[in-house]
């Protein structure tokens, strides 16, 4: 669906709180979307999550329930540029497959990275994946781009990565090579 053709969007979930905050130009580094029925669980990324002393939020926080998700519902533009942590809380990630790496995809046409958490089941482990490397593996193993990272979302991704990480660069070295 072409982005002309796409009737009026909606702000996720406390997407209004960030819009607001871009405007005035507070821009965080990162935002965290959890897809899930229950959006407080206290999930944390690997980007300066792990330096919050106290309770509050170290990022942002979008959500999106799988229960309501359509795509193209949702108006992702309030992530443009930014560094977009997805934390999957699905208890099976085989269930709403689909729908959840369309999620992905969306982000991915505006934000400047996107990475996926994912939880083990019965352990407090949780893994991480780059987005585009899971898009490229598919590519590699299935010959085209997945339909929800087409060749369009990678080009403009790819672009808005690289930015981002000459941006943060200078401000964290360390982040800047993620």
């Amino acid at each position: 669906m072409s982005l002309a053709a796409r009737p009026r969007l909606k702000l996720p979930p406390f997407g209004k709180q960030l819009l607001n905050e871009r405007r005035l130009g507070r821009h965080p580094g990162v935002v965290h979307v959890v897809y899930g029925e229950d959006w407080f669980l206290g999930d944390r990324c690997e980007l300066d999550c792990a330096d919050v002393v106290n309770l509050g939020e170290a990022h942002p926080r979008l959500a999106v329930k799988p229960s309501q998700f359509q795509v193209w519902e949702l108006d992702w533009r309030v992530v443009t540029g930014l560094h977009v942590c997805v934390f999957d809380r699905r208890e099976d990630v085989l269930v709403g497959a689909r729908e959840f790496f369309g999620l992905v995809g969306e982000i991915g046409r505006f934000s400047a990275q996107v990475d996926i958490y994912r939880r083990a089941r019965e352990a407090r482990l949780q893994f991480c994946f780059a987005a585009h490397v899971v898009a490229a593996a598919c590519r590699k193993t299935e010959g085209p781009w997945p339909g929800w990272w087409p060749a369009e979302t990678e080009s403009m991704n790819a672009d808005r990565r690289a930015r981002w990480r000459q941006r943060h660069a200078a401000a964290d070295p360390a982040r800047a090579l993620a």
